[in-house]
């Protein structure tokens, strides 16, 4: 949870590379929008942290174009 929201990190690794990618769900009262990056990373646990710290910053409304304000509030 972060401000009201439910972040979740969507990791899976790619197949054949040995990579996670930067994936991570935002929620709010059943409302939901995924988020991705171009970063990947070598272990789960990295790629796990980024996606929360992604998650929280997009909450912020930093990068400004990725907003999650419209999703519905409790």
């Amino acid at each position: 949870m972060y401000k009201g929201f439910t972040l979740t990190a969507r990791t899976f690794q790619v197949r054949g590379s040995g990579e996670w990618p930067l994936d991570v769900t935002i929620g709010r009262s059943g409302s939901l929008r995924a988020f991705s990056g171009a970063a990947t990373f070598m272990t789960e646990r990295d790629a796990t942290n980024a996606c929360l710290q992604m998650g929280c910053r997009i909450i912020d409304a930093s990068p400004p174009d990725c907003r999650v304000s419209d999703l519905t509030l409790a």
